[in-house]
C-alpha cells in the first residue's frame, strides 16, 4: 500500500519544464526595416530570393538605384532583383498593376508576375517614414494590393517597407547605389546658365556728357 500511495502522489505532481536561458528566435521579418536592419537581414540570409520594388519616378530610378551586387557575389546562395513601378502605375489591386506594366511595356512586368517565387518583397519610395505612412500613399496602396487583396498570388511573407526609402538608403549605403544622386538633386546643384544679352539691344560707350548749348531767341 505504501508503494502504491507513493506512485500515486508522484503521478499527481505537476510537470515542470526545465528553465533554459535560450529564447526562441523569431525569424519572421518585420513590417518595416531601417536601411541598416535591411542590409543586415539580406547579408545574413541563406538560400533566399529578394525582390525590391522601387516606387520612385522612372527618371530618378534609371539615374540611381539600390545595388546589392557585391553581396550577391560574396554570397552565391542569395539573389536580389530590382524593378521600378512608377507612382502613376500603382493601383489598388495587383491585376490592374500588372495590366498597367504590360501596357507601358515595362521591363518590370515579368518579375512582378512571378513575385510569389521570391522569399521576400521589399517596397520603397523616395523617403517615406514608416511611422508617418499615409494610407492613401502609393506605398501603402501597393502593400495592400500585394498582401491583403491579392487572392490569386500569395506572397511567402508580408512585404517589407524600407523605412525612410531611397533617401535614407543612399545616406547609409552610398556604396551600394548605382549613383548616389537623383535627378532632383542634380537640378539643385546644376550651375545657372549665364544670361546672354539680347542681340537687339544696342550698347553705347559711357563718357563725359556733352555740354548743352542754349540759343537765345530774339
Amino acid at each position: 500500500l505504501k508503494v502504491r500511495y507513493e506512485l500515486k502522489n508522484e503521478a499527481l505532481k505537476p510537470v515542470v519544464e526545465p528553465v533554459t536561458s535560450e529564447k526562441k528566435v523569431d525569424n519572421k521579418p518585420k513590417s518595416s526595416m531601417t536601411p541598416i536592419e535591411l542590409f543586415k537581414f539580406v547579408d545574413s540570409s541563406e538560400h533566399k530570393k529578394f525582390l525590391f520594388i522601387d516606387l520612385r519616378p522612372q527618371d530618378d530610378y534609371e539615374l540611381s538605384r539600390i545595388d546589392l551586387s557585391l553581396i550577391v557575389k560574396l554570397k552565391t546562395t542569395i539573389s536580389v532583383s530590382l524593378i521600378n513601378i512608377p507612382p502613376a502605375l500603382v493601383a489598388s489591386v495587383s491585376w490592374k498593376i500588372q495590366d498597367n506594366l504590360t501596357r507601358s511595356k515595362s521591363n518590370a512586368s515579368e518579375l512582378f508576375r512571378t513575385r510569389a517565387d521570391f522569399d521576400h518583397v521589399v517596397l520603397l519610395d523616395l523617403g517615406t517614414s514608416f511611422a508617418k505612412l499615409n494610407n492613401d500613399s502609393e506605398l501603402a496602396i501597393l502593400k495592400r494590393a500585394l498582401h491583403e487583396y491579392d487572392t490569386d498570388t500569395r506572397l511567402k511573407c508580408e512585404p517589407i517597407i524600407l523605412d525612410g526609402g531611397w533617401n535614407q538608403w543612399k545616406s547609409f549605403y552610398p556604396g551600394n547605389c548605382t549613383k548616389a544622386t537623383v535627378a532632383s538633386d542634380e537640378k539643385k546643384n546644376k550651375p545657372e546658365k549665364a544670361v546672354k544679352p539680347n542681340a537687339e539691344i544696342e550698347f553705347f560707350p559711357i563718357g563725359e556728357p556733352k555740354p548743352t548749348v542754349v540759343v537765345d531767341e530774339e
